[in-house]
């Protein structure tokens, strides 16, 4: 029997090409989707397709494409839980639950490629993720391709509730059959096509256009004029990240308005850095990103991706663990990233494995106290004061024997400046090349018992001199436990 005409596809359609003729591109998608929600209709897989892409066109350029990043974040939008699930193996844990997340979304198409791969795994044919499969694929579908699931059936061998559910499923996709577009449905469909076609195609040459430029950038890190050349371009064409290289390399910027931006673009434009940064987290400078920081993860997949050329202009990493230290470290060797300096927050694991490397880092953060045991021994301490380019150390948080082995490492033969605190507490500064080496600032009250032991481990850093300044005048009991302690100090001003 001949299906009715579906009529109400067309008013979806037409509403998706006046959003997508306003260059509102999430809204005509959102058309789409609503249209699929309703009505099932198989002409919109190519544009749901196709326009889908186009929105995560930026996304799909990250490096290692396809590459699972924190857990919560990608189950956060379709595109990113499609990916992950396209990334599982056999070996990835929590297959069941990664499907599980499918019915967090209104059903989208998108998902049933990503749900097939899954039921190529050697775990589809546990009972429980089958069915949760079988569910996740009735939501989304149905679909014209049963092939998969079909091989699936055949691996099986048993006969329960979750392969008689998978029977079923078959059955009825097997069965169904679509209501029949309208020729002016069709024609939309064919408007539509044509146009994202037809964009794609300008946006490729203005990209072109931008592609030639950034090498210039790249091989040129500390001029400024070849960012001016990309600036002039980008602005030509109506996109913000013009202004914000013209707004940075400017004497003086305008940081209301750099703010502003950055508000607004600051994802979208952190999206080459690929899925390894935290969003929304990285330091820009002269309209590119210098400083990020690394998402906490547990991921599908062991291997880091390979960083782009769009990590050329970054100098600055911080850790924030979940990880493998020993990974990450050889990463960071990686041609794209000879530009790191700094790296911050490093717990002791990947302190020790940037020790064992001798990377050609100037600066580092150091989170000893209270950092994953062990702590670092005295020939770890010696290697990392030996890294060729340190000059730089800070350790936040520390505590008198942090402080103490820092001193007895040699690090103050070797660097220019060594920092460590408490924060609201105290503040140690040393400098190894000044006529008074050490100053050590004191914030609110601190315990007077580590201060006192701060002052006298400092002396490792070099007994000439210490300077004692307060941000508070220290009574008379406070003063005489701080004099005592100083004494292994030649010289001690007070401030």
């Amino acid at each position: 029997m001949r299906s009715p005409k579906n009529t109400s596809l067309a008013s979806f359609l037409s509403r998706a090409v006046a959003r997508f003729a306003q260059y509102k591109e999430p809204q005509a998608l959102g058309e789409l989707l609503q249209a699929w929600r309703r009505l099932r209709a198989p002409s919109l897989l190519e544009p749901i397709s196709r326009l889908g892409a186009r929105l995560d066109a930026e996304e799909t350029r990250r490096e290692g494409s396809g590459f699972p990043g924190q857990r919560r974040d990608w189950a956060s939008t379709p595109t990113g839980l499609a990916r992950t699930l396209m990334a599982l193996e056999d070996s990835s844990p929590h297959v069941e639950e990664w499907v599980a997340c499918v019915f967090r979304f209104d059903a989208d198409p998108r998902f049933i490629p990503a749900l097939l791969s899954v039921a190529r795994l050697a775990t589809a044919r546990t009972p429980a993720t089958l069915s949760k499969l079988c569910e996740a694929l009735a939501y989304v579908g149905p679909g014209a391709q049963t092939e998969d699931l079909r091989a699936l059936q055949a691996r099986l061998g048993r006969e329960d509730d979750s392969t008689r559910q998978l029977g079923a499923l078959i059955e009825k996709w097997e069965q169904w059959t679509p209501a029949v577009p309208s020729d002016e449905a069709l024609a939309l469909r064919e408007v539509l096509l044509r146009a994202v076609e037809e964009r794609e195609r300008s946006d490729a040459q203005g990209a072109s256009a931008r592609e030639l430029l950034l090498p210039s950038v790249y091989a040129a890190l500390e001029d400024d004029a070849a960012r001016l050349v990309l600036a002039d371009r980008l602005l030509e064409e109506g996109d913000p990240r013009g202004e914000l290289i013209m707004l940075q390399c400017a004497p003086t910027p305008d940081e209301a308005r750099v703010r502003e931006l950055l508000g607004r673009h600051r994802e979208l434009w952190e999206v080459p850095l690929g899925p390894l940064i935290e969003p929304r987290r990285s330091r820009f400078e002269r309209g590119f990103p210098v400083a990020v920081m690394l998402r906490r993860y547990v991921c599908a997949v062991s291997e880091f991706p390979e960083p782009m050329e769009a990590w050329l202009t970054v100098r600055e990493i911080s850790w924030s663990g979940g990880h493998d230290a020993t990974r990450f470290v050889e990463w960071l060797t990686h041609p794209h990233l000879r530009g790191v300096t700094w790296l911050r927050q490093l717990d002791t694991d990947v302190a020790r494995a940037v020790a064992k490397r001798q990377l050609p880092v100037k600066g580092l953060e150091l989170l000893t106290e209270g950092s994953r045991p062990p702590p670092l021994s005295s020939g770890e301490w010696e290697a990392l004061a030996r890294l060729p380019a340190l000059t730089q150390v800070v350790l936040p948080e520390a505590g008198p024997e942090q402080v103490a082995a820092c001193a007895r490492s040699g690090m103050a033969d070797r660097v220019e400046r060594i920092e460590a605190f408490q924060e609201e507490r105290w503040r140690l500064v040393v400098t190894p090349a000044e006529e008074v080496p050490v100053e050590l600032i004191l914030l609110g009250a601190p315990r007077l018992s580590e201060v006192a032991r701060v002052v006298q481990v400092a002396a490792g850093f070099g007994a000439r001199g210490i300077r004692i300044r307060s941000s508070l005048p220290p009574d008379s009991r406070s003063l005489t436990y701080l004099r005592a302690a100083a004494s292994v100090h030649a010289r001690v001003e007070w401030g």
